[in-house]
C-alpha cells in the first residue's frame, strides 16, 4: 500500500466471527508493505482459515479476505 501524505493507517485482522485478532498502525509516508506472522496480539499462533483484513485511514476504508494456511 502507499501512503500519499501524513496520516495514520490502521490495519486490523479479524477472524470470520468478527473478533479482532491483531492490529497494526503505520504513519510512514510512501510505499509500505506488511507481513503478518499468523499470531494474535499476544503472540499466540492462530489456526488456519479465513480472515478479514481491514485497512482504514482518514476517509478511506477497505476490507479484503485472506486465507491463512499452515
Amino acid at each position: 500500500y502507499t501512503i500519499p501524505n501524513n496520516q495514520t493507517i490502521d490495519i486490523a485482522i479479524y477472524d470470520i466471527l468478527g473478533n479482532k485478532i491483531r492490529r497494526f498502525q503505520s504513519e510512514q509516508i510512501g510505499k509500505q508493505s506488511m507481513v503478518w506472522n499468523g499470531k494474535d496480539q499476544y503472540g499466540i499462533p492462530v489456526s488456519s482459515g479465513m480472515y478479514i483484513v481491514n485497512m482504514s485511514a482518514d476517509s478511506f476504508t477497505q476490507s479484503r479476505r485472506i486465507l491463512l494456511l499452515k
